[in-house]
């Protein structure tokens, strides 16, 4: 099965019973709401904490392989997501291989963002994106250096794409794509699917963040959002709303960031959303 997912689909952070509970109690959730598809982090790279040195963190393996199993047998489609940082792609994609091949993955998918922007030309005030998770003070980063990088990231995905016979991989990243300097080119060539992160933005922005992506290269698009902040809660069924009112073509689906911060109003938003996607035609 070589398409990209479709339907209601969650990103899934570090494993653990507190923050998802048994793997058991994972599966039904994911089954009771209506959800077809889940993304477990494979790997993750940034320059944080004390002296911004480079750090790789890998799940454990056999905990993710019991929570996947756990989905599958729900019938939950399961994905590997990661977080790659450039001048790193050979070490990142082999702990996505690691992780794929071990669960059984359907296919991947890549989150590049703050490493691979041309730092010559910043995002506008507000619009910086990751700073909670990384810092990018002092990263040098140009377009073609940036370009380069991506165009490496996209071949091994290719090469592991082939090797592992999965599902063509997906990208995540910025929502707004005219407000970030990224390698767009390279990513919508190697990206079947595209995933636009429009976590925290107004109702006035959503099409054109959808139009953006669109203008990139991606055809097929699955929005990322949120399960937390100013659009999260109460809010989420308006926020939803936005992306099928008619000034866009439809989209395939939602990936809520993030399962662990899902909570009660939202699961039961959701649950109604997956019965309307089911409902309706997507583009």
């Amino acid at each position: 099965m070589n398409a990209p997912p479709t339907g209601i689909g969650f990103y899934a952070r570090t494993l653990s019973v507190p923050t998802h509970g048994t793997p058991a109690q994972m599966a039904k959730r994911l089954k009771d709401c209506g959800a077809s598809w889940v993304a477990f982090l494979g790997c993750w790279q940034d320059k944080s904490g004390p002296g911004r040195t480079f750090k790789q963190r890998v799940p454990k393996l056999d905990e993710t392989a019991r929570y996947v199993e756990a989905c599958k047998g729900a019938g939950i489609d399961c994905w590997v997501w990661g977080f790659p940082w450039i001048g790193h792609e050979s070490d990142y994609m082999e702990a996505m291989r690691r992780v794929a091949a071990k669960v059984g993955a359907r296919g991947l998918l890549h989150d590049p963002e703050v490493s691979y922007r041309d730092s010559s030309k910043p995002p506008p005030k507000g619009s910086a994106g990751q700073g909670e998770a990384v810092d990018a003070s002092g990263l040098a980063v140009q377009a073609t250096y940036a370009a380069r990088q991506a165009q490496a990231l996209i071949e091994l995905d290719r090469e592991l794409v082939a090797d592992l016979r999965l599902a063509p991989s997906g990208i995540t990243s910025y929502g707004m794509a005219d407000f970030h300097a990224l390698p767009w080119r390279q990513l919508a060539e190697g990206g079947a699917w595209g995933s636009p992160q429009l976590y925290t933005v107004g109702p006035d922005l959503v099409d054109r963040g959808l139009a953006s992506w669109r203008k990139r290269g991606f055809a097929t698009i699955i929005p990322s959002v949120p399960t937390y902040g100013e659009n999260s809660g109460a809010a989420l069924d308006r926020h939803l709303a936005r992306f099928v009112n008619g000034n866009e073509p439809d989209v395939s689906g939602f990936a809520f960031w993030s399962f662990q911060q899902t909570g009660g109003v939202e699961w039961k938003t959701i649950a109604k959303w997956s019965e309307m996607l089911k409902r309706r035609p997507c583009a």
